[in-house]
């Protein structure tokens, strides 16, 4: 291999390592562990964004390739996005309560911009790649250490610390890259007995939204792959075994059965509760009546004194930066499916996460927890072309499999 090309997945590697530490920590620290906060110049955030920025700036200028089409545009919008949010920050109700914040879109706005330029530097498959091998290493662990404590917790279920809305959704991500290797067609039955795993700890982190959210990102993955139909019939019968066995014979099990009929049977279809979703999307969509177009302001929500945050992603834009950041996300999210429709959808992994976020979005988390829908625009705007489909008769053995991975 040449030189240039060995440093290049280096840097591709490397790249995919600080992206997933980024996506994964979020406001984590290890101080967490103790029960207290590290400062922000010691939270691993604030470095995994320092390292990406720095590979950015140390990308020769000379050496940056083009951008697929309508990827310029993705990165484009979202840079313009977080430029007028940091600028709302001057109309916030109260400028100083509204930095925390700032400091957050500020830090999207640096990642965005700096994985948006790697990414015409080194493969982008193979960043792309080297970003799912992180993640699937961290929420595997993360997988490991929830299920040994399963039998000793109570109530929802989280580990080191964090809350159950994100081990949720981390779990999700577990769930849809064991699918998309399941897929592939080498170790199935493996693979498929991890995407149960991982679904059996989405559901009992609690977090409806992050279990809908899973469900519609593993539809996305079959639809977009393209996968053959007696390939998901396969797969689908060994989770089914799986799936049977875990809900008859383990703890996991018996109280994912549970869950399922407390939080989704009772709670959600039965009695309509949505713990207080619907009035804090009512003080939303009132301060948004009363700024419908710049908004009130960054952080105006929670310095207003209506919640933490409104549960919506587009009602919190809204509200902070009116229908100039609705619209601009809008057309973000518009350009990017318009350019992965052309290409032909060249990353179905990536698609499925970042719509698995997409849906989370609308019932849970602020704008920082939506980061991974942020990075996954990106990524997949700019992802390589379309992936080849496998040989029937190769089978398992295929190096080009359906997803274009090799294993």
């Amino acid at each position: 291999m040449r030189p240039r090309a060995t440093l290049d997945l280096r840097l591709a590697s490397v790249a995919g390592g600080l992206t997933a530490l980024f996506l994964l920590v979020g406001r984590w620290s290890p101080a967490r562990l103790a029960g207290g906060q590290a400062p922000e110049i010691a939270m691993p955030r604030t470095w995994a964004a320092a390292g990406l920025v720095l590979l950015a700036l140390l990308v020769p200028a000379g050496r940056i390739g083009r951008r697929p089409p309508g990827a310029g545009s993705v990165v484009g919008l979202l840079a313009v996005l977080f430029a007028w949010l940091l600028g709302a920050t001057l109309y916030s109700p109260d400028p100083v309560g509204a930095l925390p914040k700032a400091y957050e879109v500020l830090l999207l706005g640096a990642v965005v911009l700096a994985l948006g330029r790697i990414a015409r530097f080194v493969p982008a498959r193979a960043l792309s790649d080297a970003l799912w091998r992180a993640m699937l290493v961290v929420t595997g662990a993360l997988a490991l250490v929830a299920a040994a404590s399963v039998s000793t917790q109570g109530g929802r279920l989280a580990v080191l610390g964090g809350g159950p809305n994100v081990f949720g959704r981390n779990m999700g991500i577990l769930a849809l890259i064991a699918l998309d290797r399941a897929l592939r067609g080498r170790r199935a039955a493996v693979w498929g007995a991890v995407v149960v795993g991982a679904a059996m700890l989405t559901v009992l982190s609690g977090s409806r939204g992050a279990t809908i959210a899973t469900a519609a990102g593993a539809l996305v993955l079959l639809w977009v792959a393209r996968v053959p139909l007696r390939r998901i019939v396969a797969v689908a019968l060994v989770v089914a075994a799986v799936v049977a066995v875990v809900l008859a014979h383990t703890e996991v099990g018996h109280r994912a059965v549970r869950y399922v009929q407390e939080r989704i049977v009772v709670l959600t279809l039965q009695e309509r509760y949505l713990s207080g979703r619907e009035f804090l999307y009512q003080r939303g969509l009132a301060l948004v009546a009363a700024h419908p177009v710049s908004g009130g302001g960054l952080a105006s929500f929670r310095l207003l004194g209506l919640g933490v945050y409104p549960h919506n992603l587009f009602l919190e834009l809204w509200c902070d930066g009116g229908v100039v950041a609705v619209g601009t996300f809008v057309a973000a999210l518009a350009a990017a499916v318009a350019s992965l429709r052309r290409r032909g959808w060249p990353d179905p992994l990536g698609s499925a996460v970042t719509a698995m976020f997409l849906v989370a979005a609308q019932v849970s988390g602020d704008l920082f927890d939506s980061r991974t829908l942020f990075v996954g625009l990106v990524l997949s705007a700019v992802a390589g072309g379309r992936r080849g489909r496998p040989d029937p008769g190769r089978g398992g053995r295929n190096r080009r499999t359906a997803l274009g991975f090799v294993p």
